[in-house]
């Protein structure tokens, strides 16, 4: 039998399966995007506070470093020049490895933004394709009941039904022998001015 993908069957029946499956898994992909809203702005609030802390605390040491600094040079003395190059060189850095950890705090406060985003692209795709495959499930169940509804109403107008194949994916397919069965022992049954 040829497969028939295009067109929807039974619009009320496949088109309420497929929203009510697809609306609890967007139920189920609202309240993740929800957790990681809630955790992506607690810890961007967190890295925040920190990178203002750092912030200041390296602040506050490039002042203290610096008065030092002037007041090591307005003293005049060998050993005191020769430590202030120390400190001045072992401060650099300190204040190197600072930025670096505040350019990685900003850069792990953006990927939970990017990751929110990306479940949410995630959860539109799956939907999606939910909607797809559900559609292509539910012809499965559709197109034999469409057939066997077809079936039915030519025995109830008294007409020879028109029995045919099943798609070889078809459900239902044990209830549509027993409807062909049926069909043949009605019309068996009836005379031949009866019959169709």
């Amino acid at each position: 039998m040829k497969s028939r993908k295009k067109n929807i069957i039974d619009r009320k029946f496949q088109l309420r399966t497929v929203f009510s499956v697809t609306a609890i898994a967007m139920i189920f992909f609202a309240a993740v995007i929800a957790v990681i809203i809630f955790f992506s702005i607690m810890s961007r609030n967190n890295i925040s506070t920190e990178i203002r802390s750092l912030e200041k605390a390296a602040e506050t040491e490039d002042n203290i470093v610096t008065a030092f600094a002037a007041y090591a040079r307005a003293v005049t003395g060998l050993p005191v020049k020769l430590s202030i190059d120390v400190i001045q060189k072992d401060h650099a850095e300190s204040m190197g490895a600072i930025q670096d950890h505040i350019v990685m705090l900003k850069r792990y406060a953006d990927y939970y933004f990017y990751l929110l985003f990306i479940t949410i692209a995630i959860m539109i795709a799956l939907a999606a394709v939910y909607y797809f495959y559900l559609i292509r499930i539910t012809h499965r169940m559709s197109g034999p009941v469409f057939v066997m509804s077809r079936c039915i109403q030519d025995l109830i107008d008294g007409r020879e039904p028109r029995f045919r194949s099943l798609r070889e994916k078809d459900e239902f397919k044990e209830m549509y022998r027993k409807l062909i069965e049926l069909g043949e022992k009605i019309t068996k049954g009836r005379s031949p001015q009866q019959r169709f």
